[in-house]
């Protein structure tokens, strides 16, 4: 429930669908799959598993890295960002905003990884906050739009101040 919990964006849902029911196109399953000949990561050389995918890479755990320190300077606690937080989410049974913030984040950030490896770019922080920052200002503009300008700063507010 995590990804329609934190986000509308069908994109977003879809690919965390993905990912739970490992029908995502890591290098893995294309081989599995009989697509590719190679299941090996084109940024480290290991296996591209689901995990190794989006965790587990070099250049992605320095990305993970990065995003775990800019969160906490934000909201002042700390997350471990497990392979099991970054691909499943936070479960947030208390429905805290700043938990439903932190998954929507990751969530957002794992679209950001997938069309950085598909399109053979490097997944870097700064991008992603560049395109984090251009979703949060879509999102105040649909609140005005429909006169929930409250509603975005109670729950957005703290994210968009911090881009």
């Amino acid at each position: 429930m995590i990804p329609y919990e934190c986000t509308t964006e069908t994109y977003l849902q879809s690919l965390q669908y993905k990912i739970i029911h490992r029908y995502f196109p890591c290098n893995y399953n294309l081989k599995l799959w009989n697509i590719r000949d190679n299941n090996r990561c084109s940024y480290c050389d290991e296996i591209d598993s689901l995990s190794h995918y989006f965790a587990k890479c070099h250049t992605v755990r320095l990305f993970w890295k990065s995003l775990k320190s800019w969160f906490l300077r934000i909201f002042q606690f700390i997350i471990k960002f497990t392979p099991l937080d970054i691909l499943l989410g936070i479960p947030n049974h208390g429905k805290h905003i700043d938990i439903t913030n932190l998954n929507f984040v990751i969530l957002f950030a794992k679209n950001h990884i997938y069309n950085c490896k598909k399109n053979s770019m490097p997944v870097d922080f700064y991008s992603f906050q560049v395109k984090l920052k251009s979703r949060m200002l879509i999102e105040e503009y649909r609140s005005k739009m429909y006169n929930r300008t409250l509603e975005f700063e109670e729950k957005w507010s703290v994210l968009a101040d911090s881009l």
